[in-house]
């Protein structure tokens, strides 16, 4: 199921969606446990955005770097807010 919406998401090319496209990207690649993958896709992200900060986030969880993850999240929450 992740593969195919890999797929289908790699084919979305409305400049509008990048972001969008590369969130899901991102979580696709996370979901199939690919870490080193989703990291480089966080690059297609504005880089102090709460998105690519979440996304950090959760790829520091997922390596039990909790206390970075849980840094990177109050970040987050300070650029978007609660």
């Amino acid at each position: 199921m992740y593969v195919e919406a890999g797929k289908i998401a790699s084919q979305i090319e409305d400049p509008a969606l990048a972001d969008r496209v590369a969130q899901i990207q991102i979580h696709i690649q996370y979901e199939l446990e690919e870490m080193a993958h989703a990291k480089s896709l966080i690059g297609n992200l504005q880089p102090d955005s709460a998105e690519a900060i979440v996304a950090q986030g959760c790829i520091l969880y997922k390596e039990e770097k909790y206390e970075q993850a849980k840094d990177k999240f109050n970040e987050a929450l300070q650029i978007s807010g609660y």
